[in-house]
């Protein structure tokens, strides 16, 4: 939305480029995966372009505001032949895996229920 702090941003971590919009990112030969962490609104066009495009995507969840709109969006990823995954961090989180593994070994024998809590203390943020 704005080139010079997109370019300042990279400057500052040492990227190699910058785009002032999705869709210049979009039309980029060398972009082959994007991560969508918009707002939820915007799942759907921005990531509906980056498919088009040809992009793998990464969709932070949910996919989209409505069931129809995650079937245009999956429907369009195996039509383009490209990767498309919701964004949901436990589903490669090594304790959910473990957990699932246990789980699924028997060695708890035969759960009737499960009930978990997540949580961890955070920095606290003096702004």
């Amino acid at each position: 939305r704005d080139a010079a702090r997109a370019a300042k941003f990279a400057d500052d971590f040492g990227m190699e480029r910058s785009y002032d919009s999705y869709e210049a990112l979009a039309q980029d030969p060398q972009i082959d995966v994007v991560y969508v962490g918009t707002i939820h609104t915007q799942h759907h066009r921005i990531a509906s372009m980056l498919l088009e495009a040809g992009k793998h995507v990464l969709c932070e969840k949910p996919l989209g505001m409505n069931e129809r709109e995650v079937a245009e969006l999956t429907a369009l990823a195996q039509q383009q032949g490209v990767f498309f995954m919701e964004g949901m961090w436990t589903r490669c989180f090594p304790v959910a895996r473990k957990c699932q593994a246990l789980l699924q070994s028997g060695e708890l024998g035969s759960p009737k229920a499960v009930h978990a809590d997540f949580g961890f203390v955070a920095p606290d943020d003096p702004s």
